[in-house]
This record gives C-alpha cells, structure tokens and sequence, in this order.
C-alpha cells in the first residue's frame, strides 16, 4: 500500500510539472503569435494574444516572470504606438517591472511624436529644473512639468533609487535624477 502511494504521487508529481512547463511555454508562444500579428497589421487580435500570455502565465521562477512582463509590455508598446495612442504606449512602459535608458528613450520617442522635437527639447530644458519624483509602493517616477498641471512622466531605475537611498537625498529631491537624465541616450536624442 505505501508503494502505491509512492507511485500515485510521483506521477501526480510528474504530471503537474509538465502542466507547469506547458503553461509557461503556452506564454510565449502566445507572444510568438501576437509578433505575427502585429506584423501583419492585426493590432486588435495582438492585443487578445497579449492578454492570453498574460493568463497562460505560470511562473515557478521569478525570471519567467519578469521576462513575460517585459515582453508583453514592449509588445502593447509597439501596438500603441503605431495606433498613435502614446499615453497607453507609455503605460505599458510604465508597467514594465523595471526601468532602463532604453525604456526612457521608447518613452521619449512618444512624447516626440506627440509634442514633436523641438517642443519637447524646450520644455524639458525650461522644466527639468521644477521636476520633482513621487514614489509609491517602492515605485519612483521623475515628473517633468509642463501645460496646466501635465507632466512628461519617468519611472526610475533600481540603480536610481538605490543611489537616492545611499545618499542624503530624499527621493523628493530631483538633483540626481535630473543629472542622470541630462546626461541619458533618451535625453541626447533630441539633440
């Protein structure tokens, strides 16, 4: 009797493994899908196959994870750019885990679209100085104003936030930020 249970669970065991590893490869092949997709100009059932990635996750790993949402978010970006809809393309910028230059400069690529080159250049240059970061739930975002209570909308780095939590700064003080974006490729693109 304590054989056959030995067996019943390995195999129960067995099992649920593959299931895990099937819906974890049913995610990208989702995405694989949704590429297509978009390749062919089928925003709306791209956006479909991005939210099947979404519930097929199943994740043991937390690089599995991070990895679903970079793609699914960089895949709802592109969707929405070309579809000139730039604030639910930076959404989906926004609701990728982490932040880096490159996220920055798909973002800058957006707001130069819909402001156009020169604009944008301006008001950072007349604003970056009244930005201000506003953190939430260990979330920082650096926010440039302009317009009536509008603001050009930057989440921060780990490696920019770890930097505020070792200095004497408090994330509500924008020097490091504004240093490390006057210097970034995003920045330097509109030059």
């Amino acid at each position: 009797m304590n054989r056959l249970i030995k067996i019943i669970l390995t195999l129960f065991l067995f099992t649920n493994l593959n299931l895990v590893k099937l819906y974890s490869q049913n995610s990208y092949n989702d995405l694989v899908k949704a590429e297509k997709l978009f390749e062919k100009g089928n925003y709306k059932k791209a956006l479909l196959k991005i939210g099947d990635a979404i519930k097929h996750k199943n994740c043991t790993c937390g690089n599995c994870e991070w990895e679903i949402n970079y793609q699914t978010n960089l895949m709802r970006y592109k969707i929405y750019s070309k579809l000139s809809n730039y604030e639910q393309a930076r959404n989906a910028l926004d609701s990728i885990y982490y932040s880096t230059e490159l996220i920055d400069s798909l973002k800058i690529a957006t707001y130069k679209a819909e402001l156009g080159g020169e604009k944008l250049k301006s008001i950072i240059d007349s604003s970056i100085i009244k930005s201000k970061i506003e953190c939430e739930n260990e979330i920082c975002f650096a926010l440039i104003p302009y317009n009536n209570n509008s603001y050009l909308k930057f989440k921060l780095s780990l490696e920019l936030i770890n930097k505020y939590l070792s200095s004497y700064q408090k994330p509500q003080d924008s020097k490091i930020w504004n240093e490390y974006f006057l210097n970034s490729l995003g920045y330097k693109q509109l030059e």
